[in-house]
């Protein structure tokens, strides 16, 4: 069984904000197996955005009031609304732990005696046409001559 990417950890976390019906570890495996692969529920739990997000989206459908007297229209409101305010829970906490990083970062860079004005130089432009015409040279030389890959 292969690690999780951020992205597929990122899909996962957008999928369960989504989330309709009843939630289960199990009901989420079987929607990611598809596009993702098997993957057990510990395999799921152990990454922190993933547990969040299924213990917020759990609270949520389990906090709903009796909807079944509401319109249609009623219901997807309040599930958008659901929806929208895991999404800004998660993006609170994903901006705590950026500034968490930058605020580590700055401390750092203070105790290697790095300045703000170095630390806002602008990055060099990367000549792309070098690395193509590197690419030829290599592939214009004798396979004697070509270090193996």
């Amino acid at each position: 069984m292969k690690h999780l990417t951020p992205n597929q950890i990122d899909r996962i976390v957008e999928m369960l904000g989504a989330w309709r019906g009843k939630l289960t570890w199990t009901s989420l495996l079987q929607t990611i197996r598809p596009s993702m692969g098997q993957y057990t529920r510990q395999a799921l739990s152990k990454h922190a955005a993933i547990q969040r997000a299924y213990t917020e989206r759990k609270r949520l459908l389990g906090d709903k009031r009796n909807r079944a007297g509401m319109s249609v229209e009623l219901q997807a409101a309040l599930d958008s609304i659901d929806r929208l305010k895991a999404e800004l829970e998660n993006l609170r906490r994903i901006n705590g732990e950026l500034v968490e990083k930058f605020v580590r970062w700055s401390y750092n860079a203070h105790c290697k005696n790095i300045s703000e004005e170095f630390l806002d130089r602008p990055m060099h432009p990367v000549d792309r046409s070098q690395t193509d015409e590197t690419k030829l040279s290599i592939n214009r030389l004798p396979a004697a001559d070509r270090k193996p890959r």
